[in-house]
């Protein structure tokens, strides 16, 4: 029975790997069809999108009340996150070696700093759920004035992604124009949350070591 269950295991394991290879594959035959080639790179880069709106949410929600298994979703959407930035740059730099119009070629550039950026947000995912599984094994915990901050702080955050998501995912100019603005609100936010620990830690109402989390949560 011990063998059979190994074999089980070890089936699952190989199963979830060749899903993760399916879910980044990229059809090199299309690769001397630069438009088809493009608009295949296009929706993985949505993909992309999706997968670490879901991680940077997903990591603030860990920020205030730890959950491993949340935390776990987080590391493995990160994880997939790198997988996907490294095949597609690599078949972008293909595609790149194309000839390519014009309009294919702006496309390229736009997806590779596009996919750099979803990549960087899985990262920042990861240090927000780094900080509060430290802060749980510390037994660090925010002021409820701090708490009152990050909560307004996440919904500034939880509106920009869901805003820069549709914009690119629906090539739509107009929702873009709605994510500058909103970035100019959530620094201010940032800079008040910052100036307010600073203040009640003077007046000894918040623990030192709480700066550096505060300063990883509000990484905009």
């Amino acid at each position: 029975m011990a063998k059979f269950q190994d074999y089980d295991l070890f089936d699952s394991v190989c199963k979830d790997k060749q899903e993760a290879v399916k879910s980044v594959w990229l059809d090199e035959r299309l690769l001397s069809s630069p438009p088809l080639a493009a608009s295949q790179c296009r929706q993985k880069a949505k993909g992309m999108a999706k997968i670490s709106k879901s991680a940077i949410l997903d990591a603030l929600s860990v920020m205030l009340h730890y959950n491993k298994i949340i935390a776990d979703k987080v590391e493995e959407a990160e994880q997939k996150l790198d997988t996907l930035e490294d095949n597609l740059a690599t078949y972008l730099l293909k595609l790149s070696q194309e000839n390519l119009t014009e309009e294919d070629s702006n496309t390229v550039s736009e997806l590779l700093h596009t996919i750099g950026d979803f990549e960087r947000i899985g990262d920042h995912a990861i240090n927000i759920v780094k900080i509060s599984q430290e802060m749980e094994e510390s037994g660090l915990e925010f002021s409820e004035e701090a708490k009152a901050d990050f909560v307004t702080l996440f919904a500034a955050i939880t509106e920009i992604s869901e805003l820069a998501v549709n914009a690119f995912n629906k090539n739509n100019l107009a929702l873009a124009s709605k994510v500058e603005p909103l970035e100019e609100v959530i620094d201010k936010l940032t800079a008040k949350i910052k100036n307010k620990h600073i203040e009640r830690m003077q007046k000894g109402l918040c623990k030192p070591e709480l700066g550096v989390h505060i300063s990883t949560c509000s990484y905009t």
